[in-house]
């Protein structure tokens, strides 16, 4: 269901970019078409004690094969077994800066479970584009995230196109006991 997990790991910088500037010369394209749970990349707690921590994605293109599933992820940061779950332990400190995101549901998902995931930084990246398939229901999600930061962001329109279910829907959503 991803193109890249990472399971309780620590320290990961994984940067785009060929020359050390902020180019973007890296694309990573989830090319799956069924209609089911799937992300690019996938940050997992790998158990109650060993969150995936101090991990940098930078510099970006990150692309799904369609958006129009509830569970069609760009970076998704949660547990171990499958997509959407909160995870064991917090997924803290992690980075996602300088990516463009396009036909992805759902591009920046943070589902904490009561262990909350801390000092996320989610920094000048680009969500969505003019084009409906480009456009996300939900640009960024922080469920029990503390100590976050979110900025310089550009999340250019946002689209709901079913009524067949009710996903969440907006640009930016932060629920659970987030706080900072």
């Amino acid at each position: 269901p991803a193109v890249i997990k990472i399971n309780g790991t620590d320290n990961l910088v994984f940067d785009g970019s060929n020359n050390g500037t902020t180019s973007k010369d890296l694309t990573i394209y989830n090319n799956n078409p069924l209609n089911q749970s799937r992300s690019v990349i996938w940050i997992a707690s790998e158990n109650g004690t060993n969150g995936a921590n101090k991990n940098t994605f930078k510099n970006l293109i990150i692309k799904q094969y369609h958006r129009n599933d509830d569970t069609s992820y760009g970076v998704f940061s949660g547990g171990t077994n499958s997509l959407g779950e909160a995870s064991n332990a917090g997924n803290s400190e992690n980075t996602i800066q300088n990516v463009t995101f396009t036909k992805v549901g759902q591009p920046v998902f943070v589902n904490s479970g009561s262990n909350s995931s801390t000092s996320w930084k989610i920094q000048d990246n680009t969500i969505g584009g003019n084009a409906d398939d480009n456009k996300p229901f939900l640009g960024i999600y922080l469920n029990n995230a503390t100590g976050y930061e979110i900025s310089g962001n550009s999340i250019v329109g946002v689209l709901k196109n079913t009524t067949s279910y009710n996903p969440l829907h907006s640009g930016i959503i932060i629920s659970g006991a987030s706080s900072g």
